[in-house]
């Protein structure tokens, strides 16, 4: 049994760097990524609330360096234990050429570099903004008397078909966008097998597997970036898998890829717990508590919670019950391995009441029924129970061999993936569902949509002066280098893909606006509180200043 061997050197430009021997490839990575501006916005950028609110929450920065150390974590404890408990399935494999820990705290450092202002709240402003541009929805437009959006005459209904994906943003910063170097859109020139982990969604806008529609919603490239898919097909780190009629039914992700995604799951399930829980958002306590004091012989599955301890608790039980149950539901399949996922038939209920039994232990680590007080021991009580849950969750991942593809692949045991799901959903029915984060990110949302339509109004009008070669410097300089790098001076639409590798690809992806999708990649370079400062300014805020900075220009 012997599987190929992928060139973990080649960079996406094409080439090898001349190696060093006190740096891999993969800390090479590393190194552009962290000292990258992209990088480093993050740090100002919402992971669930605004990183200034209270000066307790993860932003996106610190959300990002967690992701990466439990995801080369994962990577160094998924091949010490695949290699101490026999080696017969990875015979004449060398695990390190499938799973290095640099490549994967690459990804995890990278993996949400695209993200825009205001987090998942900004993403849907994103996609709305092109979906009505798309209907020339002129309704939404005088949403601020001030602009008015002029379309160019591109067809803008592709420009909606094309949307907005915080993914997708992500492979475009560090390929393209990202400035480093004298090549233009040469972003960071990461190698391809980093490239491969930082893909969770390895395929363009609806080319996702069939019959999976909760996929549909997420992709890691835009039309523009396909070429680099292909190079990954092309390289065996992504193998799409197709039936008879040539119709993708999954897609074989490469496997530094899915840890990369276990660890962003294990993440945001615990950290966003523990922000909330120490603003005292979540009763976490109670919750446990309720858990640890039913019965040992109940079903959890059938469970209605009324146990008549605590009614919101109880209240609060039977929605996370309810969203484990459309998890199971939805996830009849996964990537790679159906076996793997929860919701298999015959197994729904074992897995529910196991997942339940798992978090009474994982419990049994937590002593405080109480709000967090923030005293040594509150802080001490809460870092136990975490890096529990987090052990649990980790040691739940092993690595497998699939003989048919000759590919390693993560394997998840079923019940640690609902136990995930339950901390996710907890954070969803007393944070995500409350009408102080509704108010919160609709204003964000509002600032996004005037944002977008003064920065377009601007735009159109430098293009006219450049067209009619007129200097002028009334644009923030990281969005003229956007615009005069991927396209002429009044040239209406940019190229899909740099390097299609075919006809097809040409003739599928939809064409651009590109003003628009300069606005957009600009917009995703900004932090919260610039993104938010900018749109008061155009929108002719007394409150703020109409000259003096110059960080419009950094």
């Amino acid at each position: 049994m012997k599987s190929s061997v992928r060139n973990s050197a080649e960079r996406l430009q094409g080439g090898e760097r001349h190696q060093e021997k006190w740096r891999t490839n993969g800390q090479v990575d590393v190194d552009r990524i962290l000292y990258s501006p992209e990088f480093r916005r993050l740090s100002g950028v919402t992971q669930v609330v605004p990183p200034e609110e209270e000066f307790h929450y993860h932003d996106r920065l610190s959300h990002s360096i967690k992701v990466a150390q439990v995801s080369a974590t994962l990577a160094r404890m998924l091949v010490y234990r695949a290699n101490e408990g026999g080696r017969e399935c990875f015979a004449e494999i060398n695990l390190e050429e499938w799973v290095d820990p640099d490549h994967c705290y690459a990804a995890g450092l990278a993996h949400d570099i695209g993200h825009p202002p205001f987090g998942h709240a900004g993403e849907a402003a994103l996609q709305q903004i092109l979906e009505l541009m798309g209907e020339k929805d002129e309704q939404f437009w005088d949403l601020d008397s001030q602009a008015a959006i002029e379309l160019t005459n591109s067809d803008s209904s592709r420009l909606a078909e094309r949307s907005f994906e915080g993914n997708a943003q992500s492979t475009r910063v560090v390929s393209k966008l990202s400035f480093r170097g004298d090549g233009l859109n040469a972003g960071l020139n990461l190698t391809l097998r980093t490239m491969a982990a930082i893909a969770k969604y390895p395929w363009a806008k609806g080319g996702h597997p069939v019959g999976q529609n909760k996929l549909a919603q997420k992709w890691s490239f835009y039309p523009e970036e396909v070429g680099i898919l292909d190079k990954l097909v092309r390289a065996g780190f992504v193998q799409p898998v197709t039936d008879k009629n040539g119709a993708v039914i999954r897609v074989h992700r490469w496997v530094e890829a899915e840890i990369m995604d276990w660890a962003d799951d294990i993440s945001y399930a615990v950290h966003d717990l523990d922000d909330f829980y120490r603003a005292r958002l979540i009763p976490l306590g109670q919750i446990l508590l309720e858990i640890q004091r039913t019965r040992p012989t109940i079903n959890w599955f059938e469970s209605s919670f009324d146990f008549g301890h605590d009614a919101d608790i109880g209240e609060a039980l039977q929605y996370i019950s309810a969203k484990l149950k459309s998890f199971q539901e939805r996830s009849q399949a996964s990537f790679n391995d159906p076996a793997q996922t929860p919701g298999r038939a015959g197994g729904r209920m074992e897995e529910f009441n196991a997942a339940f039994e798992q978090i009474r232990s994982l419990a049994q680590e937590f002593t405080r029924s109480s709000d967090f007080s923030g005293t040594h021991e509150a802080h001490a009580d809460l870092r136990r129970f975490s890096s529990a849950v987090i052990k649990y969750l980790s040691e739940a991942a092993s690595l497998g061999f699939d003989a048919e593809t000759q590919r390693v692949q993560l394997r998840l045991d079923p019940t640690a993936v609902l136990v995930a799901e339950f901390f996710k959903a907890i954070n969803s029915y007393f944070v995500i569902e409350s009408i102080n984060l509704a108010a919160m990110q609709y204003g964000q949302q509002f600032n996004l949509y005037s944002l977008f339509s003064g920065l377009h109004d601007l735009t159109a009008e430098w293009m006219e002066k450049q067209a009619e070669n007129k200097k002028s410097n009334r644009l923030p300089a990281r969005l003229r280098s956007y615009l005069t790098t991927q396209a002429a001076p009044g040239q209406a639409t940019i190229p899909v893909a740099e390097n299609p590798t075919s006809t097809e690809d040409v003739a599928d992806a939809p064409g651009e606006d590109l003003i628009a999708i300069a606005v957009l990649d600009y917009i995703t370079s900004l932090r919260d509180a610039q993104a938010a400062h900018l749109a008061a300014q155009l929108r002719g805020a007394r409150e703020t200043p109409t000259v003096a900075g110059n960080w419009l220009n950094t």
